[in-house]
């Protein structure tokens, strides 16, 4: 097994940061009273404009919108284009500011994420591996092939472990008091690099590989350098049992939030003049490196849908980023489907809605 003492460890290796309380902590040495001024956090407004203005034929959008309010399980339908929210719609009692657990498309920030991690220096880059990025408490143990998994591995769901979606497995992770350990300790069934299984415990040690490289929680560092810079000021997210952010699920953001973030990729990581993620990161986020048919990015699903091609961030239910560059449309949704929940909405874009761009 290896060393589990790191559980109580971490939190205390984890330092709180930020550029203006660490200049505040270093002024106090010299004089009193110093007292960090924090800036009231920014919230993007979407500027809207109609379908017509978008190119959008508003009688064939109808019969996408007519789809989605004969269901009682879809509560929010937003669609962009050209940067301009074009469609937002609430349903079930549901509104603007209401929130919603992610599920999987968690995975695709954290994707970005490690993406954020590179363009600040806290990460060298995905060739990186577990060997040079994982806390020294998790070193001990860990044999020559596992200390071999990359970065890239991991969000491409090609590291190898064993594991069961939704199985077995998974439930005695999240029933175990120190998950990152627990995927550790998994058996290998294949090569690393060599096949895709999907596997929610690999974002995890995402999360974590993050967390000890920025020695800042996850979601102090994704306030910093992802959510403040989208103007997201309002978002939480679940600790493991050991202290570190979920990261293959536990995010919970509004849905114009989850529009800003797929905006994010369709302005290719910049943000109101800042390269927020690395220069080509959402060009090789968002092709196909592993996942057979569908094909998967780096904790992005590819998608082929009518005439077009795009990507999504996808979560259990229906809580979903679609994004197609060609024809710079993002489309939002968020639900409790049952697992159905992919083939009902892709067939509602791909019957009605893409239909109407014009």
């Amino acid at each position: 097994m290896l060393n589990s003492t790191y559980n109580q460890l971490w939190p205390e290796k984890l330092i709180p940061f930020n550029r203006i309380s660490f200049a505040c902590l270093f002024m106090a040495a010299v004089f009193t009273g110093c007292q960090p001024e924090e800036e009231e956090a920014k919230t993007y407004e979407w500027p809207t404009a109609t379908l017509e203005e978008q190119n959008i034929d508003a009688a064939k959008f109808q019969r996408a919108v007519d789809a989605v309010e004969e269901r009682d399980d879809i509560y929010s339908f937003l669609v962009a284009r050209n940067g301009y929210l074009v469609h937002e719609q609430y349903l079930q009692g549901w509104s603007r500011s209401a929130r919603i657990h992610l599920r999987s498309t968690t995975k695709s920030f954290i994707s970005a994420l490690v993406g954020t991690a590179i363009e600040e220096g806290y990460l060298t880059g995905v060739d990186q591996t577990l060997a040079e990025v994982l806390p020294s408490y998790y070193l001990p143990g860990l044999d020559s092939i596992k200390a071999s998994v990359t970065i890239e591995q991991l969000l491409t769901m090609t590291a190898g472990f064993q594991w069961a979606e939704n199985g077995t497995v998974q439930a005695d992770w999240e029933a175990s008091d120190d998950w990152f350990a627990f995927i550790l300790d998994l058996e290998l069934e294949t090569d690393p690099g060599s096949a895709f299984k999907y596997n929610s415990g690999l974002p995890h040690l995402l999360s974590g590989i993050v967390t000890n490289a920025t020695h800042m929680h996850l979601q102090d560092f994704a306030k910093e350098f992802l959510f403040e810079p989208l103007g997201i000021p309002e978002f939480s997210w679940e600790q493991a049992p050991e202290g570190i952010n979920m990261g293959g699920f536990g995010l919970y953001l509004a849905p114009r939030d989850m529009a800003r973030f797929g905006q994010l990729y369709l302005d290719d990581g910049m943000a109101d003049g800042v390269q927020v993620l690395p220069v080509g990161w959402v060009a090789e986020s968002t092709r196909r490196h592993s996942g057979g048919t569908q094909g998967y990015g780096y904790l992005w699903w590819i998608k082929e849908l009518g005439a077009y091609s795009g990507y999504a961030a996808e979560g259990s239910s229906g809580q979903m980023i679609y994004v197609f560059p060609e024809i710079d449309l993002l489309v939002i949704f968020t639900a409790t489907i049952d697992d159905s929940f992919e083939s009902v909405l892709d067939a509602i874009l791909t019957t009605y809605l893409l239909k109407s761009i014009e």
